[in-house]
């Protein structure tokens, strides 16, 4: 593959992370991301806590989303020098795949925030299965729409120009990508949106276990994860694992699990 036909990869890989975040200002005004750059290390307004005192709440969508805009441009360059060959044991961005593992644990952080909401509707009385069944409904709706953007952009580049994709191979293998469920460890087309899907099946399930094992979810967790990390170290020798079989699913669902 010639080096420059891997910009429209870098592209696609971006856009999720740059287009997708708008961030709310003090009057409520909404701006996309490339607007607020002058705003993002701005406090966030302050509310009135008890007796009067005002009190700064922690904003997500500054500071923090900056940082994930930084990690989603280092991962673009690894794949980048991946593809394009440019690929050295040396070479500059050789661990970019790690920033899987920062997105990854920022979004358990979000993840414990839901749960924890999901727990207060159980004692009220939901349901455990109705609950985790709305929760997938929201995370898909947030999730699928820039998804389904970038898979129709990228698929149509490989298809029309790059023609590296046939129909015949998109209708056979891609069937699974259409719903973000590939990490399953079924067929795929596009290897990089692998993560995605990861994502998506494995909230789900974190969110579930947390709601059905309460208080001892966390700890279960602070076990599992240096476990499974532990067995990607023996078996794979590396982190940057994706679509590989595991004995269940694929690894990394179970990557972004841990």
């Amino acid at each position: 593959m010639k080096s420059w036909m891997l910009l429209p990869i870098f592209l696609f890989d971006c856009i999720n992370h740059f287009f997708s975040k708008t961030y709310k200002t003090e009057n409520g005004k909404r701006f996309p991301f490339s607007h607020s750059c002058a705003i993002i290390f701005q406090t966030s307004p302050a509310r009135r806590g008890e007796g009067g005192t005002a009190v700064t709440e922690p904003s997500r969508s500054r500071a923090i989303e900056f940082y994930r805009f930084l990690f989603s441009i280092v991962v673009c360059l690894f794949h980048f020098r991946i593809k394009g060959g440019f690929s050295e044991p040396t070479g500059y961005f050789n661990a970019g795949y790690l920033g899987v593992e920062f997105f990854s644990i920022i979004s358990g952080c979000f993840l414990m925030e839901s749960i924890r909401r999901g727990r207060s509707a159980l004692e009220a009385g939901g349901a455990l299965p109705d609950l985790t069944c709305r929760f997938a409904a929201r995370r898909f709706a947030r999730l699928y729409p820039h998804y389904l953007l970038t898979l129709i952009a990228f698929l149509s580049l490989r298809v029309c120009f790059l023609h590296t994709l046939t129909l015949k191979e998109l209708v056979r293998d891609g069937f699974f990508e259409w719903f973000l469920l590939q990490s399953f460890g079924t067929s795929f087309v596009v290897l990089l949106f692998w993560y995605v899907s990861a994502l998506f099946l494995g909230s789900v399930l974190l969110y579930w276990l947390g709601l059905a094992w309460k208080d001892h979810f966390p700890i279960a967790m602070a076990f599992a994860a240096p476990v499974l990390f532990s067995l990607f170290a023996r078996y794979c020798g590396t982190l940057d694992c994706t679509m590989s079989p595991a004995p269940a699913a694929s690894q990394g669902l179970w990557r972004v699990i841990a």
